[in-house]
């Protein structure tokens, strides 16, 4: 998805279903996205919020190259 997002030229991409499987793969997104001019809109799988908070299913977008939550998920600590 990374790749996709960076080499994209696109107004809008939407990725359907789980696209990244964790937050793991939130962090690597966050760290190397490079696309500043698309909108972006994906899900992420699970989200840890604690240890004893596992969320589901959590809608994020990406603007201007930065993430941000589209629901009650947080962003996390990377």
């Amino acid at each position: 998805m990374i790749d996709l997002v960076n080499q994209s030229n696109a107004d809008m991409l939407v990725f359907c279903g789980h696209s990244l499987k964790d937050q793991n793969d939130l962090c690597k997104l966050r760290e190397q996205i490079s696309n500043v001019s698309s909108f972006v809109l994906f899900e992420v799988k699970h989200v840890e919020e604690s240890n004893f908070l596992n969320l589901k299913n959590c809608l994020y977008n990406i603007e201007n190259g930065v993430v941000h939550s589209n629901s009650d998920c947080v962003l996390g600590i990377c």
